[in-house]
């Protein structure tokens, strides 16, 4: 236990060190979508994070309530954050110690001097070192998967020679399960997982396959399911607003989107059905890609570079076919049923993600790996005499050619997350008037009373349908309050009118009054805009029309009480996060 409390502790001093993420996704909805379950906001906005709005937000719990209660100490906040690597360091580390045990005749000192080798290998990756800290997801879900990976490995160990096999599998499963529950990105290496059990001895395969799947079931469901089930009813999928070529959700057109065609969330699994051999030449090219310095993915450009995944694949291939060959001369050694179920994880793992999301921020996991097998490979290949110098090298060149991935980082300041912005009424109403800039961050730092809307985002292209749009409008049709829309100054006003034109509304003519927010160099401001009378404006407006009654109570409705859907926010249900500087929502934040 000293050495997992030294890992978490190293992991969240690494991570002050790095700087405060400020990436577009913390922006965009990490913030904003967990603040809009515990607010019961889901029927409220209309969209303010985009496609990302309708997420499942307990991911992002833990950090929303630590911008709740510790805005004011951002390097804890940051501590905290980055100290979850920390769990996947110390399961390198369990994995390599257990399967060098199992080689026969290695000294203790080589053990220890191989299985830091392993780590220091796995635990350095472009993964671990760019994401370390953010509010991505991806640390903490790659910490599950490696949790359920030390089980699987220790289930088909304890098949070998009789132990708690179904224990651990069943383990591995619940554990797989959670974390495809809370990030789906992580669900090829539940497949993964699913193979590697397969090296399970007899009797023990089917019964230990069998307690994998339902466990993996029941802690996908404990996860996903309660989001899963609200989004059915709010929007007639469960997945909304992904694969909504197959669910037909009306609320938004499916004719420009595909299942999300033309955005970034889940359109690579249809197209990947539709267009195998590209994605397949994709998936088996961008391992190797990675030995120069490369993209993330197609559309969101993040540089990093990374060899150890291309070497860890050559090394695999090369030990199977050793291992083929001794299996023809009727040769096998104890280690290598734990190592091809493990290499078996990474290929299946690898390649399925490659395939479906075409994104390297997703392999957290088996960059992890990598470590154990590129040690364990070069034990059956070079020898014992070489082993610890050659692992060494490979350590070497794997840590000096790697750059992180380069998302943007912030310096600390006074707070993690500093909003200066002007007054406004509690019954404004704000339209967010931008294409797909990231703007719902701000929402929880102001009243929670005024309503965010937004028509225009990666869910929604310009001129874009669909009962969302239609509630957008129809929001903005009713409203009688103040009305102001939030703009990016760096993006073009021809975008920006486009926009407010398409709600029928116009600027007042009134000076836009900015917004300071440390995590990005954009610039953010306050503009107020009026409703522009039209025969449009004014069917809207009737309170007979269909588009109004669509809109009834029972269009949103939500049984589950763990979400409060329709409950309308209000002053006094207002969370406080401290630091803020709005002096209209004193209820809100805490004035300073």
């Amino acid at each position: 236990m000293l050495l997992l409390a030294f890992f978490l502790a190293g992991c969240g001093f690494y991570s002050i060190y790095l700087g405060a993420g400020a990436d577009w996704g913390l922006l965009n909805y990490h913030l904003y979508i967990p603040f809009a379950f515990l607010k019961s906001r889901l029927s409220f906005d209309v969209q303010p994070a985009q496609a990302q709005t309708y997420l499942n937000p307990l991911l992002d719990l833990p950090f929303f309530l630590l911008i709740r209660h510790f805005n004011d100490y951002p390097r804890f906040v940051g501590f905290v954050q980055g100290a979850t690597n920390g769990i996947s360091l110390f399961c390198i580390l369990i994995l390599a110690w257990r399967l060098l045990g199992r080689v026969t005749g290695l000294s203790t000192w080589a053990r220890v001097a191989l299985s830091v080798t392993a780590l220091v290998i796995g635990g350095t990756g472009a993964d671990s070192r760019g994401l370390i800290g953010r509010t991505t997801g991806d640390i903490p879900v790659t910490a599950l998967v490696l949790c359920a990976l030390v089980f699987a490995v220790q289930a088909v160990e304890a098949s070998a020679v009789g132990g708690r096999v179904l224990v651990a599998a069943l383990a591995s499963g619940l554990l797989a399960g959670l974390a495809f529950g809370l990030k789906p990105t992580v669900g090829s290496f539940g497949l993964g997982l699913f193979v590697l059990l397969l090296m399970l001895r007899q009797p023990w395969r089917l019964k230990g396959e069998l307690c994998f799947l339902l466990s993996a079931a029941s802690g996908f469901l404990i996860a996903a399911g309660p989001h899963a089930m609200t989004m059915y009813r709010m929007f007639g999928n469960p997945a909304f607003p992904m694969f909504n070529a197959v669910f037909h959700s009306p609320y938004f057109d499916n004719s420009t989107n595909g299942v999300l065609r033309g955005t970034f969330v889940g359109s690579l699994l249809m197209e990947s059905m539709f267009h195998p051999l590209s994605f397949l030449l994709v998936a088996v090219q961008l391992p190797f890609l990675s030995l120069i310095r490369f993209h993330v993915n197609n559309e969101h450009v993040a540089d990093y570079r990374d060899v150890r995944l291309a070497i860890a694949i050559v090394l695999i291939l090369l030990v199977f076919a050793l291992w083929l060959t001794n299996r023809m001369r009727g040769r096998e050694s104890i280690t290598q049923r734990p190592f091809v179920g493990l290499a078996l994880f990474l290929l299946v793992g690898t390649f399925v993600s490659l395939i479906v999301f075409n994104n390297y921020r997703y392999l957290g996991p088996v960059e992890c790996v990598c470590g154990v097998l590129i040690v364990l490979a070069l034990g059956e290949l070079v020898g014992r005499r070489r082993w610890i110098a050659t692992a060494a090298i490979v350590a070497v060149v794997c840590v000096v050619t790697t750059a992180p991935i380069d998302f943007p980082r912030a310096q600390w300041g006074e707070r993690y997350i500093s909003i200066d912005a002007p007054a406004l009424d509690p019954r404004t109403l704000v339209v967010i008037a931008t294409d797909r800039g990231a703007a719902s961050f701000l929402v929880p730092f102001f009243d929670s009373r005024i309503r965010w809307v937004r028509t225009r985002s990666n869910l929604i292209p310009p001129n874009g349908g669909g009962l969302l749009v239609d509630r957008a409008r129809d929001l903005i049709a009713g409203h009688q309050g103040p009305l102001v829309s939030v703009e990016i100054t760096e993006v073009p006003p021809a975008s920006r009118d486009s926009i407010l034109e398409e709600l029928h509304l116009e600027r007042t003519g009134v000076p836009c009054t900015p917004i300071n927010a440390n995590l990005t160099d954009l610039h953010y401001v306050l503009c107020p805009v009026r409703k522009v009378a039209s025969p449009a404006l004014l069917f809207l407006q009737r309170p007979d029309s269909h588009s109004m009654r669509i809109y009834s109570a029972a269009a949103f409705e939500c049984p589950s009480r763990w979400l409060r859907l329709f409950n309308k926010p209000s002053a006094a249900s207002a969370i406080t996060v401290p630091g803020g500087k709005i002096a209209s929502a004193p209820a809100f934040l805490s004035a300073s």
